[in-house]
């Protein structure tokens, strides 16, 4: 056997070690997950709703990171994404960096409620 199929091969046992202590921890079934290209050293893609990278894997395994905090991470990102706010990576998360507090997310979205509500009401103004 060739030294880079060797290391490939050293590669791909590692990452998949990773891979199936998070779904264990988090209580995930793994024929759910699939690499996205087929590239371990990628994104994995859970459940076709959940993209991870192998370096927030690592730091999930390797740093024992609840599967609560991770959803409470994640679903903050995508709220955030809305708003084109930047993100903390999960590392700063995890260690606490500064974020938006519940009233000021609350905030954002009601301010974007009337945001739509006014262009709505300026759409149905205009006649063609």
């Amino acid at each position: 056997m060739e030294i880079k199929e060797k290391l490939k091969n050293s590669l791909v046992a590692a990452v998949n070690g990773y891979v199936c202590e998070m779904l264990n921890r988090f209580g995930w079934n793994s024929e759910k997950g699939w690499w996205v290209g087929n590239d371990c050293t990628g994104i994995y893609c859970y459940d076709d709703e959940c993209f991870i990278s192998l370096q927030d894997i690592i730091f999930i395994v390797d740093n024992n990171v609840t599967k609560e905090d991770f959803i409470k991470w994640n679903e903050y990102v995508a709220m955030l994404n809305e708003f084109d706010i930047t993100t903390p990576n999960l590392q700063s998360w995890v260690k606490g960096c500064p974020r938006l507090s519940q009233e000021e997310i609350n905030h954002l979205v009601e301010l974007r409620q009337e945001l739509y509500d006014t262009a709505k009401d300026y759409t149905s103004k205009i006649t063609y």
